[in-house]
């Protein structure tokens, strides 16, 4: 055995006389656990025998008298008396379980037990044990009332007093046998040790020494038996050994010189070139590798195995490996120079770096190879590339900034000149005959100009001057809307499908929005099939999202959703474009069909309308887009909804200041309409003139925001001035919600936003006069 090989001579000899007397104990003692074991186990088993028939005929009057509260406290009183027991199980005679110490165990259930073995006792009593239970059997017993039989009684019993017994015994006894076992061996090994260990340990202390190097060391035993004669002879050859030594050390004393000094060189070059920060290369004349540092091969990511004696030429594309060929020619001539060049690592991926070469030639002035430094400047191309990318977006965003800017300006005064379309278009309907077919003329004029209206609501949104207004819609009618525009603008190769339900429930948005998600898709779409043409679906649908749908999609809660769907059969997005798609100034188009922004707009809207998009594509195939709205609570404020309900009328005298003399002409006939004596003006200061000469005659006062001389919330102030208690109401073709808040801290009661209509005036107009009336 080789573990016993590698013991010393003094265990080689005791080690069998050792093992020999732990098997003689060992066979003692297992032949008396044996015999232990079975007495032990019959001494309890006549015990439970004893006891169990006592519980049989104690249980046996209260089980016929059903009295199961005396039958509890019996079992319970028996199990604490006597520790052995494990559980006592009472049992009817159809063996289903009347009581047991064991909570676990139901009334009224079937009791079942897998049985080993099974034996009846002298007395009666059947003795079972249980299969995978060790430690325990049980003893079942009879319970009879008048030789009738009423049930068993069932008692498991623990082995562990047996056991306990036995391993106390062993315990003991292996104790007593370790402490004459240690006793014995101690005094064997001493005698071994002076007759046979000793003069060993001295032969292999002074081999210690001669392997160190101490050749003058010399063993001290001496002996006419086996082991003084190997001592003699040991002496002998180590004395050999050194004057031969001796000799050989003066001849390579020099040469070991001259290689420690070149070994040194050798070890600083190598440190130096391995721990550079930059990777360095050596090709031989054929441009394969013959050397590549850790650093190098780190940049590149692979191991030098992987790159010793292979051509440089693997690791460079076409347009690189015709600049890495123009500069090895120059290399050769003797005329280096660093250069850029892209190598392809290991993962694929490039890396960009400036090599430094240096050719190297034998002493005929043959071109042998190069030793490059390569530096890896892929970081620094990253930051200039990251760099002239955040320079373009940046000049995107301020290209935006000033095209919002001046989209609020032109939608101010486009709103001023909506305000006079819808309003004179309403006053020449309301003039003429239910009968005059000028009415129709005029519906279309009145239609093309909340369209105009709604267009201008979209560029205030863009240019974020306008806050998003929020309220319960009908999305069909905005998306049937949205759908006719596109019939105009997209082009016949284009086949528009729509399929609109009309019952759908109403959603909380702002309806400007909800078209801007849908021009923006479409448009999208349009993109995709512009070569070739296709099938543009819009559909619209409302469902309940089942548990399946939830886990799917968790963003979304449980409940009715509206769902817009728009699909397109154009030529598909592959998935890396799927991941990216929503990033803002994200485009596979060129730089004048798109900017990016579309999509990432989409998925702003939507979820800031609590909303959930999907996406779904496949390379030929086309797009779906899948939109989900959560439906309108019913309890919500339906007040935005348009009501049917008659124009509110007055007879109050209001003062109207806009610096639009066509305005101020709509207004007079809109409010005289509508009952109210009216005194209008186009200049701010005339409007405090007339007002601080009778500030009695006026209820309310109606300004414009933006007008010359001084503005409108100047205008309130100084109104509220003179008569704290004036409504004033602010109207304006130019939203912003901080001049909007000054407006309200100024005083101003109401913020209504150009174009207006009759009925829109008419109800704050009646709103602010009925609250000043109380």
């Amino acid at each position: 055995m080789p573990l016993f090989k590698d013991l010393k001579v003094k265990w080689k000899i005791i080690l069998p006389y050792t093992f020999m007397i732990l098997l003689i104990v060992g066979a003692i003692l297992l032949w008396y656990i044996v015999n232990e074991r079975e007495r032990l186990e019959k001494d309890q088993l006549q015990k439970m025998d004893i006891i169990i028939r006592n519980l049989s005929d104690a249980c046996s009057g209260p089980l016929s008298a059903g009295r199961y509260g005396r039958l509890n406290e019996i079992l319970s009183n028996l199990k604490t008396i006597d520790s052995d027991i494990l559980n006592i199980i009472l049992l009817d005679k159809n063996d289903l379980i009347i009581d047991s110490t064991d909570r676990s165990l139901c009334k009224g259930c079937r009791h079942n037990i897998n049985i080993v073995r099974s034996k009846v006792l002298q007395s009666g009593v059947n003795y079972v044990e249980i299969e995978g239970r060790n430690r325990s059997f049980e003893l079942q017993a009879p319970v009879k009332f008048s030789e009738n039989l009423l049930g068993q009684v069932r008692i498991d019993v623990s082995r562990e007093r047996i056991y306990d017994n036995i391993r106390d015994f062993v315990v003991i006894n292996i104790i007593v046998g370790l402490i004459s076992l240690f006793a014995g061996l101690l005094i064997f090994s001493r005698i071994i040790n002076a007759v046979v260990n000793k003069p060993i340990e001295e032969i292999n202390r002074v081999s210690r020494k001669i392997i160190e190097g101490n050749l003058t060391e010399r063993i001290n035993y001496v002996s006419s038996d086996e082991l003084g004669n190997l001592a003699a002879t040991f002496n002998n050859m180590t004395e050999k050994l050194r004057k031969t030594l001796s000799g050989l050390e003066e001849q390579i004393s020099g040469r070991e010189r001259a290689e420690s000094a070149l070994k040194d060189s050798e070890e600083r070059y190598k440190i130096l070139i391995e721990n550079m920060n930059d990777g360095i290369c050596i090709i031989d004349r054929n441009v394969m590798f013959k050397y590549a540092n850790p650093k190098f091969c780190s940049m590149v990511g692979y191991s030098f195995d992987e790159l010793n004696r292979r051509h440089i030429s693997a690791y460079f594309d076409e347009k690189n490996l015709a600049i890495f060929k123009r500069e090895l020619s120059k290399i050769k001539k003797g005329r280096p120079a660093p250069y850029e060049i892209q190598w392809i690592k290991k993962d694929g991926s490039r890396m960009y770096t400036i090599i430094s070469p240096q050719p190297m030639f034998d002493e005929h002035g043959n071109y042998e190879g190069s030793f490059a430094v390569i530096t890896d400047i892929t970081e620094r191309i990253k930051a200039e590339k990251e760099l002239r990318e955040n320079e373009k977006k940046l000049r995107q965003v301020q290209k935006m900034e000033a095209i919002g800017t001046l989209a609020g300006g032109v939608a101010h005064d486009f709103n001023n000149i909506l305000a006079a379309i819808l309003g004179f278009s309403q006053l020449a309907k309301d003039k003429l005959p239910q009968d005059n077919a000028a009415r129709s003329d005029l519906e279309i004029v009145i239609n093309a100009g909340n369209r105009a209206k709604n267009l201008v609501k979209q560029i205030l949104a863009f240019s974020r001057q306008t806050e998003k207004d929020r309220k319960p819609v009908n999305i069909q009618s905005i998306i049937d809307e949205g759908i006719k525009m596109l019939r105009a603008s997209l082009p016949s190769t284009i086949t528009i499908k729509q399929d609109l339900d009309k019952k759908c429930s109403l959603i909380l948005a702002d309806a400007t929005q909800i078209h801007q998600i849908l021009i923006n898709l479409c448009t999208n779409a349009y993109h995709a099939m512009s070569e070739k043409g296709g099938l543009l679906e819009i559909t619209l649908s409302e469902r309940d999202l089942s548990s399946g749908d939830i886990l799917r999609y968790p963003e979304l809660k449980g409940g009715r959703y509206i769902i817009l769907t728009v699909s397109d059969t154009g030529h598909g997005m592959s998935d890396e474009i799927l991941e990216r798609i929503f990033e803002p100034y994200f485009t596979t188009k060129s730089q004048d069909e798109g900017t990016g922004l579309g999509l990432s707009v989409v998925h702003g809207i939507v979820k800031a309308h609590n909303g959930y998009i999907t996406v779904d594509s496949e390379i030929g195939k086309g797009t779906i887009f899948n939109i989900y709205f959560p439906v309108a609570d019913i309890g919500s404020d339906m007040s935005n909804v348009r009501s049917a309900r008659p124009v509110p009328l007055g007879i109050e005298s209001i003062l109207f200041v806009d610096d639009e003399e066509v305005i101020v002409d709509m207004a007079n006939q809109i409010l005289a309409k509508l009952g109210y004596r009216v005194v209008s003006t186009t200049k701010s200061s005339d409007a405090l003139n007339i007002f601080e000469k009778d500030p009695e005659k006026f209820d309310l006062v109606i300004t414009d925001l933006t007008m010359p001389g001084f503005t409108g919330i100047e205008l309130a102030k100084k109104i509220l001035k003179i008569d704290p208690s004036m409504p004033v109401i602010m109207c304006t073709g130019f939203s912003d919600k901080i001049l909007e808040k000054k407006a309200k801290e100024a005083g101003v009661r109401e913020f209504v936003m150009k174009p207006f209509v009759i009925r829109e005036i008419a109800s704050v107009i009646r709103k602010v006069l009925d609250k000043r009336n109380g």
